[in-house]
């Protein structure tokens, strides 16, 4: 969309109209009642503008706020730790898994996350 060709469509203003229903649109809408929603749209677009704007600063705000806690971001001080514990998860399964295929199976395992 272009800043220059802002359009907003009311919900209470948009008819569809279906081939077979023309006469029945003309029963419906009244040019009383047709001015009466355009008189209620019209006094309600300040507020409807003035709550987008608000919404559009709170959004730029919580950008400006998560851009500046995620370029901030420290390295985790026990990543290493981390991934040896992750690590040991993964070779404890594989032993899981063997043992219980091999009934007289023996582990050798041994913690990697130890060395921490």
């Amino acid at each position: 969309m272009q800043k220059d060709k802002l359009i907003f469509e009311p919900s209470n203003l948009v008819f569809i109209i279906k081939e077979n229903e023309i006469e029945d649109f003309n029963t419906k809408v009244t040019l009383a009642g047709l001015f009466t929603r355009i008189n209620n749209f019209y006094n309600g677009v300040d507020k409807a503008i003035e709550n987008s704007q608000n919404h559009v600063v709170r959004l730029e705000k919580e950008i400006n706020e998560l851009q500046e806690i995620t370029q901030n971001t420290q390295e985790y001080p026990r990543k290493q730790y981390l991934y040896a514990l992750r690590l040991d998860n993964t070779l404890i399964l594989n032993e899981i898994e063997k043992s219980s295929k091999q009934k007289d199976y023996k582990s050798n395992f041994i913690l990697t996350s130890n060395i921490f």
